[in-house]
């Protein structure tokens, strides 16, 4: 009686940690890949009719059942809407779910909202989540996913994948920079809307027009580079300007980004449309209101505060010299192969410090002079085992900043 009695326990052990394995397992290797939640015309279900949809990916090299998983876009109903018997999904395979509200076959009893919400993949058990993304607000015929098939980054395509591979063209870097921003503004400039936004300003730094549709704008750059997009028909005319606002209230127009500026300081990075290229950033201090920071001259490397706020126009160059430690920097040789020396000119006496990032916007080169005095400061920026590409640099000292880009050839 005691054997069996113990055989029965063993039994139920193995049982629960063969499930809690196949749990943990199944959380590894189904994802929700893709998403479509503004299906106007880019394809047709079963029923001929443009629904929402929602991709699985399997990365596994097994058969996968998913009778009895639950997809749902309410996380306080996780059994939404039940897959149904039968449903398998192959080795490195993809599998469409129609997100149509018609609940049959694969046609779910939710469909997705344009504004954005959280849908998940739940196990048959009702409780254990295996996969769930928390979606920004979309735009017709754009799907948003991950950057590569399970990866944890998720971007807008343009292009969408729709049941195969996901993956994006390189993209170069090109002329666009941050020129000017705004992070207080109580007065300067009105919205269309008659509020008084943070606006950011980009502009073109060269003798072509550029399109700029489904790149994005960040404050933070290392965690979130995909966080607003640009809206798709976005194009910078030569040596042209955008203004944008940002106010954390895209429902006000398509140029009104899902973050705001820091006034005690932040980050403002652009991305190109892979989500991964850094086209530009800038990292700033302390802000006053209803005065704005820009470039000396719209594209160059020096930047000031400025005393008559231009946005959507040339900068005027007289900036307001109590705020600012006048910085004059250069580096040679540039390109370089193996390193450069950096110059940096001081008029005040500051805290000084020094760094570099790659075009996925990571530190690869950090020096902080600390508070130094008057005068002329070099730094050594040694290649080491870095690839061949464009890198960035940041200088800042007191409240000033200068940034600019590096070649290594």
């Amino acid at each position: 009686m005691i054997e069996k009695i113990l055989k029965n326990f063993i039994t139920l052990i193995l049982l629960v940690v063969f499930n809690i394995t196949a749990s943990f397992s199944q959380q590894n290797v189904i994802f929700i890949n893709e998403l479509m939640a503004k299906n106007d015309s880019f394809i047709t279900d079963d029923k001929d009719n443009y629904s929402d949809w929602i991709e699985l990916y399997n990365n596994s090299e097994a058969l996968i059942n998913l009778s009895g998983y639950y997809l749902t876009d309410d996380m306080d109903t996780l059994k939404m809407w039940k897959i149904p018997i039968g449903t398998t999904i192959s080795a490195k395979g993809y599998l469409i779910f129609w997100a149509s509200g018609d609940n049959k076959n694969r046609h779910t009893n939710f469909k997705l909202g344009v504004d954005g919400e959280t849908i998940a993949l739940v196990m048959p058990d009702g409780n254990t989540i295996v996969d769930s993304v928390k979606y920004p607000v979309q735009t017709s015929n754009v799907s948003y996913g991950r950057t590569s098939d399970g990866a944890k980054t998720w971007i807008f395509f343009e292009e969408p994948t729709y049941n195969k591979a996901n993956s994006k063209p390189d993209s170069d870097i090109l002329p666009v920079v941050i020129n000017e921003f705004m992070a207080s503004n109580s007065k300067t400039i009105k919205d269309e809307t008659g509020a008084y936004p943070d606006w950011i300003e980009l502009y073109n730094n060269s003798d072509n027009q550029i399109d700029i549709s489904g790149f994005y704008l960040t404050d933070k750059p290392k965690r979130e580079p995909s966080m607003w997009r640009i809206p798709n028909g976005t194009k910078l005319s030569t040596r042209g300007f955008l203004l944008i606002w940002a106010d954390s209230d895209p429902k006000d127009g398509p140029y009104h980004t899902n973050f705001n500026l820091g006034k005690d300081g932040d980050s403002i990075a652009i991305y190109s449309t892979d989500g991964k290229t850094l086209v530009d950033m800038i990292a700033f201090g302390s802000q006053q209101t209803d005065i704005s920071y820009g470039r000396k001259s719209d594209g160059e490397d020096s930047w000031m505060f400025l005393n008559t706020s231009t946005p959507g126009k040339t900068n005027i160059t007289t900036g307001i010299e109590e705020f600012e430690t006048e910085i004059t920097i250069f580096n040679y040789p540039h390109p370089f192969k193996d390193e450069t020396i950096f110059e940096i000119n001081l008029t005040d006496n500051t805290e000084l410090s020094f760094v570099v990032v790659d075009i996925l916007g990571m530190e690869v080169f950090k020096y902080d002079f600390g508070f130094v005095n008057t005068g002329l400061y070099e730094s050594k920026f040694s290649r080491n085992s870095l690839p061949e590409g464009i890198y960035f640099y940041s200088v800042k000292a007191g409240t000033q900043f200068r940034s600019g880009k590096l070649i290594i050839y």
